[in-house]
């Protein structure tokens, strides 16, 4: 006889965010919006409300895919990190942007792996040097999350 347990877990989340109206100069901030799930998600949870994360129910190795589309430039330089448990998880995965001075929207994504334990709070904060009289937008967020690990007997 053999016997299999699935234990994935997976989930897309998604928030349409809007204006950021908590930019602090030189200082890591989060994205204040609600991460929604999407129809199907399994043993990934939203985080606090108000605020773009997600919480992790199960131990192990995650591919992550974290996107939004930039606007309301200001001509500055932006950057954003993960951070697990408010605790910057990886320094080299910073995604360093330049917010044109214009319309313009854009994409700012990454696709990585995190190794996340039971209870990890898992997002994505966001930085600028100086602040500046233009408002800037962070629109159509998104998490798209799948464990890459499963248990069984076979």
């Amino acid at each position: 006889m053999t016997q299999f347990q699935n234990s994935i877990a997976f989930g897309t989340f998604k928030a349409d965010g809007g204006e950021v109206t908590n930019l602090v100069a030189l200082e890591y901030v989060d994205f204040l919006f609600t991460a929604d799930p999407t129809k199907y998600n399994k043993n990934i949870g939203s985080g606090q409300a108000n605020k773009f994360e997600i919480t992790c129910q199960q131990n192990g190795m995650y591919w992550v895919d974290f996107s939004f589309m930039s606007g309301g430039g200001d001509g500055k330089t932006y950057y954003t990190k993960p951070y697990v448990n408010d605790i910057l998880y990886d320094n080299d995965m910073t995604i360093q942007f330049y917010q044109q001075p214009s319309t313009q929207e854009y994409e700012v994504s990454m696709t990585c792996l995190i190794k996340l334990q039971e209870g990890d709070t898992l997002c994505w904060k966001i930085y600028v040097p100086t602040i500046s009289g233009t408002t800037y937008f962070a629109r159509d967020l998104k998490y798209t999350i799948y464990s890459l690990q499963q248990l069984g007997i076979h």
